[in-house]
């Protein structure tokens, strides 16, 4: 049950970070309109700014998920694995990246 959830949390991983870069990236999000209100409007320097502001806060919330996720890996991986294997955190991580690759494919 304990290695079924870790797996989970890379699937979940692998299904909502193409969400969210999607989010961040369409061309009808609301980012995506206000780099170009910018670039229109204020020119070359407001352009970058706004663009950097946009990519920042699309990483914070993809790396919010990827540390949340792995997160609840390492405590799951806490909770009696150790007797079964020697480093279970790190084989939980690894297990949330296999998941997460594995699903990588299937978009």
């Amino acid at each position: 049950m304990k290695l079924a959830i870790i797996i989970t949390c890379g699937t979940i991983a692998g299904a909502l970070i193409p969400e969210l870069v999607k989010v961040f990236t369409s061309t009808n999000s609301k980012h995506v309109r206000e780099v170009l209100a910018a670039s229109k409007e204020g020119g070359p320097s407001l352009n970058i700014l706004s663009g950097l502001v946009a990519g920042n806060f699309s990483a914070y919330w993809m790396g919010l998920a990827i540390v949340s996720l792995m997160g609840v890996a390492y405590f799951v991986s806490t909770m009696g694995l150790e007797h079964i294997m020697i480093a279970s955190p790190v084989f939980a991580f690894g297990l949330v990246a296999f998941g997460f690759l594995g699903m990588d494919r299937l978009l």
